[in-house]
């Protein structure tokens, strides 16, 4: 699976989120087939050009067959689950998204909590 690093990914059987760049070896990775993970064989870093951020209705989206979640940048906080962190703090976002369609550029929200001090924030 490609992500940048700082997008989350689901693992293991619990389904808690990691930071891309967190994930190691060994990991196992919730696969499209929700009845199997995919264990982590290597990792590696590439570069490439282009950038792809949708935000569905539940956060999560499969990319290249593991399930991962829309949003990065995110650490957990007292217990709670990075993921689950940030589509609660983008509620207010994908309510206005679901009026007025696709947006092609960073969202104003968005703009507007990156320069917040968030205490969750990576």
């Amino acid at each position: 699976v490609r992500l940048t690093g700082n997008h989350l990914v689901f693992v293991s059987d619990d389904k808690h989120t990691k930071l891309a760049y967190e994930v190691q070896p060994g990991d196992k990775l919730i696969s499209q087939d929700k009845e199997k993970t995919s264990e982590v064989v290597s990792v590696e870093e590439v570069t490439e050009a282009g950038l792809f951020c949708p935000i569905t209705e539940d956060g999560t989206i499969y990319v290249d067959g593991i399930l991962t979640s829309c949003y990065a940048s995110c650490k957990p906080l007292f217990n709670i689950d990075a993921h689950h962190l940030a589509h609660l703090g983008l509620l207010p976002m994908r309510i206005v998204n679901l009026k007025s369609g696709q947006v092609e550029e960073m969202h104003p929200y968005i703009k507007f909590l990156d320069q917040l001090p968030l205490p969750f924030r990576v």
